[in-house]
C-alpha cells in the first residue's frame, strides 16, 4: 500500500471513528438537556447515558484492536430489547425530523447469541441512516422474524435508495459518512452468530 492509499485509509478510519463516537454522544447530550430541564428524570436517563459512554469506550477498544479480530462479549440478546434500546437511541433524530418509526418485533422471538453492544451499534447505524435518508413525514420500519431456526432483523424505509456510484471504493474496511448513507464498518461481520 503506497502513502496515498494509507492516507486515504486513515481518512476513512477517522470518519468512521467520528461517526461511531458522535452517535452515542448525541444521545448523552440530549440526556443532559433533558436533565437540565427536569432533574427528576435522572433515574430514567442516567443508565442510558452510561450505556452511551460504554459504547464510546467500545469504539476506542475496537480502534486499538484495529489490526486484530475484535474481542466480543458474546451472550444471549433478546431481539425485543435490542430494538427497543436502538429506537430509544435514535429518538432525538426523529424528534428533529418528523418520521414515523414502526417496530414489528414479536415478544416471543427467541434470544440470539451475539455481542449486545456491537449488534446495537449496527442497528442504530441502520436506523440513523434510514431516518437521514427519508423525507420529512417518511417512514422507517424495523421488523424481526424467526424463519427456519434463524432470527431475521430488517430495517426498511421509503427513501429513494442508493446511487450506484456510492459503492465505488466499498472494498475499504471503513467508508466516510455521505448523504446517501454510512458504512457499518467491520463490526457487522463479528457482532452476532
Amino acid at each position: 500500500m503506497d502513502r496515498s492509499e494509507r492516507l486515504a485509509e486513515v481518512g476513512r478510519l477517522s470518519a468512521w471513528v467520528a461517526h461511531e463516537v458522535n452517535n452515542p454522544l448525541d444521545g448523552i447530550r440530549e440526556g443532559i438537556r433533558i436533565l437540565m430541564r427536569d432533574p427528576d428524570s435522572g433515574p430514567e436517563l442516567l443508565p442510558h447515558m452510561d450505556d452511551g459512554l460504554q459504547r464510546i469506550e467500545r469504539v476506542v477498544k475496537m480502534l486499538l484492536a484495529y489490526t486484530h479480530k475484535p474481542i466480543l462479549n458474546l451472550g444471549l440478546v433478546r431481539p425485543d430489547d435490542l430494538v427497543r434500546e436502538s429506537l430509544r437511541d435514535v429518538a432525538h433524530r426523529v424528534r428533529a425530523k418528523p418520521v414515523a418509526l414502526d417496530a414489528d418485533v414479536p415478544p416471543s422471538a427467541r434470544p440470539i447469541r451475539g455481542d449486545r453492544i456491537a449488534l446495537r451499534q449496527v442497528l442504530v447505524n441502520l436506523l440513523q441512516n434510514a431516518v437521514d435518508a427519508v423525507a420529512e413525514g417518511g417512514s422507517v420500519n424495523v421488523r424481526v422474524r424467526e424463519e427456519g431456526g434463524s432470527i431475521h432483523l430488517a430495517v426498511s424505509d421509503d427513501a429513494r435508495g442508493f446511487r450506484p456510484t456510492c459503492f465505488r471504493g466499498s472494498e475499504s474496511r471503513f467508508s466516510p459518512p455521505s448523504p446517501w448513507g454510512r458504512a457499518l464498518g467491520w463490526v457487522s461481520k463479528y457482532a452476532g452468530t
